[in-house]
């Protein structure tokens, strides 16, 4: 059975508290993909985040977020 390290509530407290300090993120997906960027909102299935490389915004689903960090 496939489980998360930390839990989903785990994930909204660090968005929430990211997004209310502007503090740029860094995601881990499932896929083994790492985005960093800032998060501008969330939501409880998706996050809106500005990625630090400059290339745009990208909707990403919270479903595939294995893990996260500040970056």
């Amino acid at each position: 059975l496939w489980r998360r390290r930390r839990s989903r509530k785990a994930l909204s407290a660090f968005l929430e508290s990211a997004i209310k300090r502007n503090k740029p993120v860094a995601l881990l997906l499932r896929t083994g993909e790492r985005l960093e960027g800032i998060v501008h909102w969330a939501d409880m299935g998706a996050l809106l985040l500005e990625l630090s490389d400059g290339t745009g915004e990208l909707v990403v689903q919270r479903h595939i977020v294995d893990d996260w960090e500040l970056a």
